[in-house]
């Protein structure tokens, strides 16, 4: 039962690669599959280590050697014969290929053991590691764990998390993200996972970071070391190797907002609301009629507000943001709450 599972996954990953190499998504695409990859965290980890493959035939195809080569006449015989659909045929069937020569090449994941994988959906969840290490995980997050003995991986598949290191320096604790690699030096720090960047906030001890080297050229680019109370933002985007990380220091006041998802209360101190909106999306705090909250346009997200928001108590909020701010908010079928300026609900 396991084995067809995981074959079915690994079917749906190639299906989708070879459906975003063919041509971009339309939008509704786009939305299934965001939908699938979150839908289960080995979704995501499959898709990824398919991508990487596919890369690495992109490399590979570049090198001058490869042209040297005589090609076999009959290395597409098979499909001279099908009609119709040949390209999504034949990208998937790559697709399917490159997770093969992955391996073959050595890989470092697909190389290893398979690890434990974790995930939250709309509540946070705490995960305790086998080496006494502790991760708090956001809503919507997933991590999968990649202990060897000589090295403690956790790779960030999306999402937010905290992570409190159990010291062991025979075994380095490193938490792969988006293409970086966060190395703990004693440490407690959290690792957000953005559409094109990936955020790193330590709070307590230090964390070396690198850019992770293709899996064909050993070893990372380093980008620096970050002590408690920094904060490190890297675009990880297309022309990202362009960008310098932005790094800054932060104070204990405001480091605790940022992070105040894992406490029991939301912390505002003149804050835009569009951040206060977009951590609160986050939170776990939501009442059942009240499942998300939307600026319904771009003026409503610079009010600033102060405060202290306790679970469960987004209506009071919102209540506020009427009485105090003139805040129009309208609600919507499956619990939607539309929040527009002063005054444009009646224009």
């Amino acid at each position: 039962m396991w084995r067809n599972e995981t074959k079915l996954i690994r079917q749906q990953a190639a299906e989708w690669l070879a459906r975003r190499q063919a041509s971009p998504l339309a939008p509704n695409e786009e939305r299934a599959f965001t939908a699938w990859r979150e839908a289960d965290v080995r979704h995501a980890e499959t898709f990824s280590q398919m991508e990487s493959a596919w890369l690495a035939f992109d490399t590979l195809a570049q090198d001058p050697r490869s042209r040297l080569a005589p090609v076999d006449p009959d290395l597409f015989a098979a499909n001279r014969a099908l009609s119709g659909g040949l390209r999504p045929l034949l990208l998937s069937a790559a697709a399917g290929l490159a997770v093969a020569a992955a391996a073959w090449w050595g890989h470092r994941f697909l190389s290893r053991p398979a690890g434990e994988s974790y995930a939250s959906a709309d509540a946070l969840r705490g995960v305790g590691l086998p080496d006494g290490s502790e991760v708090e995980l956001n809503v919507r997050t997933g991590i999968v764990q990649d202990f060897a003995p000589k090295d403690r991986r956790i790779r960030l598949l999306r999402g937010e998390a905290q992570f409190s290191v159990a010291k062991d320096p025979a075994r380095p604790f490193v938490v792969e993200a988006q293409g970086v690699a966060f190395q703990a030096l004693g440490t407690a720090f959290d690792i957000r996972c953005g559409t094109d960047e990936v955020d790193l906030y330590v709070t307590e001890g230090t964390v070396s970071v690198a850019h992770l080297a293709p899996w064909w050229k050993p070893g990372t680019a380093p980008i620096g070391i970050l002590v408690e109370g920094q904060h490190l933002t890297i675009s990880t985007g297309p022309g990202s190797k362009e960008s310098r990380p932005a790094v800054e220091s932060l104070m204990a006041a405001d480091l605790g907002q940022v992070l105040s998802w894992q406490m029991t209360s939301l912390t505002l101190d003149d804050t835009p609301l569009s951040e206060v909106v977009d951590r609160l999306n986050r939170l776990p705090i939501h009442p059942r009629d009240i499942r998300r909250l939307v600026l319904g346009d771009s003026n409503v997200g610079s009010v600033r507000v102060s405060g202290r928001i306790r679970p469960g108590d987004v209506a009071s909020f919102l209540e506020v943001l009427v009485e105090k701010f003139g805040v129009s908010a309208q609600r919507l079928p499956g619990g939607v709450v539309v929040l527009t300026e002063p005054g444009s609900a009646a224009r």
